[in-house]
């Protein structure tokens, strides 16, 4: 998006410049046909500032297309100078040809105010006022009018102050448009970094998804494995879990299908989610699993519930996965300014006994600790004297 501004092409400001210098152009000329330039020295002054001020055009013409560097940043405000000093004595010395170097005189101060460096714009102010009491030294003290002098020193400033205005109004447009463009970047940059985002949201719900399906899948297996081994072998029983870890195959394609295509949806009430998703594995698992929900229930924010669901469900899936027919208690508590969910399975390991890490592959503890880290939570997971643990707290 850009800023919409009036045009101000080189050709435009071609036509307002050769108005501006052939009106002063044919002024001056109506007065020397006449006859009414006297003395013939303020014509030729005024024919000085009127080719000082169509070089000035020509450069300005020029130099539109390109930033002003080197030798012609320093002449085009030498040129101004000039025909303001010009223009500014013949306006008092010969007021015949007032009519025809008022408006470069003005000109050149509104321009070396408004497109030139500040100190060239006061500096050409100061030539023309100074050319205008000269002026009027060099008529004589007969004919001096210092009430002209001010007024037309006091016209020179209000121009001087327009390009001024000019000049800020120009400045505060580029700098509008800089801050346009540097918001567009950020907006940009914000949009790649939403989309990485999402990228890392849909690698950690398709991970949780298919971990937990595949886990839970696993431990149906070996139990299958173990049932027909068995002397004599149990098939009923294998035959069942067969049907069990298909199942669970077909919810984890559903589970998989919905986080892709529905990641956006609103989830249930995390108490409500933790406690189906306990079932769930309490169907699986062959020892007991319980699930308890304390405190005020209130509706989390959408981030917090998803996150804590799936550690409980990354949680979940270990404990079936690393100790098979132990107790599995779910402990979701609601407290005034946070929410603590923990996951306890498990007898404590042997004296003695290597601490093994329940992790159950891919992201693992690593993801659920991205995932609160994320909504500025925290994970805690490893042995204690109730079993192994994993209690994630997040602010909410």
């Amino acid at each position: 998006m850009r800023l919409i501004v009036p045009a101000r092409g080189p050709l435009v400001r071609a036509l307002v410049l050769g108005l501006v210098l052939c009106a002063s152009a044919g002024a001056g000329v109506r007065a020397w046909v006449a006859g009414a330039v006297e003395p013939p020295a303020a014509g030729w002054v005024a024919l000085a500032g009127w080719a000082a001020y169509a070089l000035w055009c020509l450069a300005e013409l020029r130099a539109a297309p390109h930033p002003d560097t080197g030798p012609r940043r320093a002449v085009r405000p030498l040129l101004l100078g000039a025909t303001a000093t010009a223009a500014g004595l013949v306006v008092t010395w010969e007021p015949s040809l007032a009519a025809a170097t008022v408006p470069l005189l003005f000109a050149a101060v509104l321009a070396a105010a408004a497109r030139g460096p500040v100190l060239a714009g006061v500096a050409v102010l100061t030539a023309g006022v100074l050319a205008v009491a000269c002026g009027n030294l060099l008529v004589g003290s007969a004919g001096s009018d210092w009430w002209q002098v001010v007024i037309w020193t006091a016209t020179t400033i209000t121009f001087h102050v327009i390009g001024l205005t000019l000049r800020s109004t120009r400045i505060q447009h580029r700098q509008a448009q800089l801050l346009l463009d540097q918001s567009e970047q950020m907006q940009t940059e914000r949009q790649k970094a939403a989309a990485l985002d999402e990228r890392a949201r849909i690698a950690r719900e398709i991970h949780d998804v298919l971990a937990h399906s595949l886990g839970a899948l696993a431990v149906q297996l070996e139990t299958v494995d173990a049932l027909l081994e068995a002397d004599p072998p149990r098939t009923e029983r294998a035959a069942e879990l067969v049907r069990g870890a298909r199942r669970i195959a077909v919810e984890g394609l559903t589970e998989t299908r919905r986080a892709i295509t529905a990641l956006r949806a609103d989830t249930a009430p995390l108490a409500d989610a933790v406690r189906a998703l306990v079932d769930g594995v309490r169907e699986r698992h062959t020892g007991e699993v319980r699930a308890e929900v304390t405190g005020q229930v209130r509706t989390l924010p959408q981030d917090v519930s998803l996150c804590l669901l799936r550690v409980a469900q990354e949680a979940l899936t270990n404990a079936a996965e690393h100790a098979p027919g132990q107790e599995i208690d779910v402990t979701l508590a609601y407290e005034p300014a946070r929410v603590r969910l923990t996951v306890r399975s498990a007898p404590p390991a042997p004296a003695g006994a290597p601490v093994r890490p329940r992790d159950s592959g891919g992201y693992g503890l690593a993801g659920m600790r991205e995932r609160l880290r994320l909504v500025g939570g925290t994970l805690s997971a490893g042995p204690g004297p109730e079993g192994w643990t994993v209690r994630a707290e997040v602010d909410a």
